[in-house]
């Protein structure tokens, strides 16, 4: 059992669950410190919500491999070039050759996903002692199950990003 500043959760964190990303409708708006997997919070963390799909960059996303728009005219990078312009970097972005590079990733992970289905952190290849595909930072190399694809869970039940 897990126990938070607010509750008691019976959750396992290292369980995985799979969940029906047709369910997902919904993005927490405050991130903040909730980041702790299994863990309960109070208050309104989950009344501010955005509709997930209006996400930049799922909206890009959609554009770029549903759509066949190219991802300069995708909403995601035409943010991230303005960002640049104004002295602003987007997730380690800080020239157009890098935002080329970041984009390529989710270009390799579609194709790797398309032809091999989604693969779990335990289930990718093993590099330099980390089993990590995704953006940022592996948070622990030797707990990929801590890198997974997370949701939250609102009062009501609901999954939000």
């Amino acid at each position: 059992m897990y126990i938070s500043d607010c509750g008691k959760s019976d959750a396992e964190p290292r369980k995985l669950i799979y969940v029906d990303t047709d369910r997902i409708k919904y993005e927490a708006g405050y991130k903040g410190r909730f980041y702790t997997p299994g863990d309960v919070y109070g208050g309104k963390w989950d009344r501010f919500k955005s509709p997930f799909s209006e996400r930049k960059v799922v909206e890009s996303l959609i554009d770029h491999f549903e759509n066949g728009v190219a991802w300069e005219d995708t909403g995601i990078f035409q943010l991230t070039q303005f960002r640049i312009n104004h002295g602003k970097d987007y997730r380690g972005c800080s020239s157009t050759h890098e935002i080329h590079q970041h984009l390529r990733r989710y270009d390799r992970i579609y194709i790797e996903m398309s032809a091999k289905g989604y693969k779990h952190q335990g289930e990718l290849p093993n590099d330099n002692g980390r089993k990590f595909l995704g953006f940022g930072k592996p948070k622990l190399d030797r707990q990929p199950y801590l890198n997974e694809i997370g949701v939250s869970i609102d009062r009501n039940g609901e999954f939000l990003w």
